[in-house]
């Protein structure tokens, strides 16, 4: 007579085994090779003539100096974060005002995901009846790429 404790551990013994159950050996089915990723464009605008600039996965940013208008198209994994910071302290006693944009498509037919910063005013100059704004001069927007939906 079989224990029920023996038939139970030779059933799973044999589903373990089963090529249903795993790859060859037994193991866990080995993941997808493909990654899935999505097409992004980073810029910065604004009046100031250049602009330090900070872009990528958050933690592994490039940093570079920059013309403006720039602009910069990337291929990124679903489900990174996303980071931009620009920076431009040159616009004397006023500022500069930069904006910051990440562009996300997210697929055909669809509109891209949009993250958009600009500088803030921390003041003004001039009179009450017309002022002049003073800004930052810098910009940050963060992003994260999404998981599901089409690249």
């Amino acid at each position: 007579m079989t224990s029920p404790l023996r038939s139970l551990a030779a059933a799973a013994l044999i589903a373990v085994g089963s090529p249903a159950c795993g790859a060859a050996g037994g193991g866990p089915s080995p993941l997808p090779s493909h990654t899935r990723t999505f097409e992004v464009t980073y810029s910065v605008a604004g009046p100031a003539p250049t602009a330090s600039i900070a872009f990528g996965p958050a933690g592994r940013t490039t940093r570079r100096d920059a013309a403006l208008p720039w602009s910069l198209g990337a291929t990124v994994p679903a489900g990174a974060d996303l980071s931009l910071l620009a920076a431009n302290h040159g616009g004397g006693a006023r500022g500069y005002r930069l904006v910051c944009t990440i562009r996300i498509a997210v697929g055909p037919g669809r509109s891209p995901e949009v993250t958009t910063d600009s500088s803030h005013i921390v003041g003004t100059l001039g009179s009450v009846a017309t002022p002049t704004p003073i800004y930052t001069g810098d910009c940050e927007a963060d992003a994260m790429v999404p998981t599901a939906g089409s690249p």
